[in-house]
């Protein structure tokens, strides 16, 4: 049984044919589209969930095919525009291939991420929410109890008014962000590659270690303090000049941050003076020239 992947370059493809008595009703005879991974295990996921998304496609269109041959023109539009959709993206793609290597690499992190969370507490993933409302929304035993929502982004917040009593907000408010969530912002400005990823989330756990996960807005300039000391501390199995380049990507994503509009301006001061601890070089001695 075929498995509908095909790769292209470092990039994995959905491709599935379209069965012969619907090459009519979507005008084609193949469904392609880019998953946006480099990942087997990723695309192989991914490109189960579109099987199953596919076949209800197909089932619908064969119910429906006798109202919607009512409507060829519009059908022909439709269709016109999804497969110029592809060939814009798959020329995109060629042209900025590093770019959105990047970007597939940051957002499987991020959504890497969210599944964890969403795991840990027994909820939906983001795929599967993707696949319960591609089937006609939510039913309510699948939505998350108040309790469950609680443990991943914390109690609701209150307003506290002087003289007045004490209630939750009638508005939801976001989860406060980290730094965490600025890196796939980082990745699409700065078009990182994989390792550069990789050292900017050493730094990050670094960062997390010393001050903990603080939300942004939360930051002071005691946590960069706070951080400083702990690259430079003793039993750090690195040396200043390390210890600098881990400040650099905080700095890094704190620009990004403070770009996004996630925090007015960046309060944290993490100079480093790259000489500590290194040999003074000295002159030659006569010795040494002769």
């Amino acid at each position: 049984m075929t498995n509908h992947l095909e790769k292209r370059g470092t990039v994995w493809y959905f491709r599935r044919k379209i069965p012969t008595d619907l090459e009519q009703h979507f005008g084609r005879k193949q469904i392609m589209f880019s998953l946006k991974t480099r990942d087997y295990t990723e695309a192989k996921r991914l490109a189960a969930l579109h099987t199953v998304l596919t076949d209800a496609e197909f089932a619908a269109a064969r119910t429906s095919s006798q109202s919607i041959s009512t409507r060829p023109d519009h059908l022909d539009e439709s269709m016109a525009d999804v497969i110029l959709h592809e060939q814009e993206w798959a020329q995109e793609y060629e042209a900025n291939r590093a770019y959105h290597d990047a970007v597939a690499i940051g957002e499987q992190a991020a959504v890497s991420d969210a599944d964890e969370k969403l795991n840990r507490w027994g909820l939906p993933t983001l795929d599967q929410m993707s696949f319960l409302e591609a089937y006609g929304g939510f039913h309510p035993n699948d939505l998350p109890t108040p309790e469950q929502v609680a443990r991943v982004i914390g109690p609701s917040p209150t307003i506290r008014v002087a003289g007045a009593s004490h209630h939750p907000t009638n508005e939801q408010e976001q989860p406060a962000k980290s730094l965490r969530d600025v890196i796939p912002s980082w990745v699409r400005r700065t078009s990182a590659d994989a390792g550069t990823i990789k050292r900017a989330e050493k730094a990050l756990e670094l960062f997390e270690d010393a001050v903990g996960v603080v939300a942004l807005r939360d930051l002071k300039k005691a946590h960069g303090a706070q951080f400083v000391a702990f690259l430079l501390d003793e039993d750090r199995p690195f040396g200043a000049k390390t210890a600098h380049n881990h400040a650099s990507y905080i700095m890094a994503l704190l620009k990004v941050a403070e770009r996004d509009d996630l925090i007015d301006r960046n309060p944290l001061d993490l100079s480093i003076d790259k000489s500590i601890g290194a040999k003074k070089r000295e002159p030659w001695s006569d010795a040494e020239l002769t």
